[in-house]
């Protein structure tokens, strides 16, 4: 029974998990409501955050754990968000603001989740030009 609560530790994110934080900008200005996903290159994980209105985000990685799993991610930005019907009144759906290149899945934004803290800035241009995001540690 000590073995086990030894190996939960007390309460803090696992080891092999980095605490993710970045900014969004389009055009040099805070990009608001933007969905950031990194998507593991090496396996199924995914970790999803929302930009607030200044643009920044906190990533997490299991409810009450911020951050991402250490490794290396393809990343995706999309600000579309689909309609909904099932309202009163309907809401139509948000377009989408960004180009192609940051929101396929062949995007060709990338980050390095290293342990410990990790603050990304994902400086987007308009016009389709991608810019590797800048790593602030």
């Amino acid at each position: 029974m000590l073995a086990l609560f030894s190996s939960l530790g007390c309460g803090g994110a696992p080891a092999d998990v980095g605490a993710v934080t970045g900014l969004v900008t389009l055009d040099n200005a805070p990009l608001a409501s933007a969905l950031v996903e990194f998507h593991s290159l090496d396996s199924a994980d995914v970790g999803i955050a929302r930009t607030g209105d200044d643009g920044r985000f906190t990533m997490m990685y299991v409810r009450d754990v911020q951050g991402a799993k250490v490794g290396k991610y393809r990343v995706r930005i999309t600000t579309y968000v689909p309609g909904n019907n099932e309202v009163d009144p309907p809401l139509p759906p948000k377009p989408e603001r960004l180009p192609s290149k940051y929101t396929g899945q062949d995007s060709e934004l990338e980050a390095e989740v290293k342990p410990g803290e990790n603050d990304f800035t994902f400086p987007l241009d308009s016009n389709g030009e991608v810019v590797q995001p800048v790593e602030e540690t």
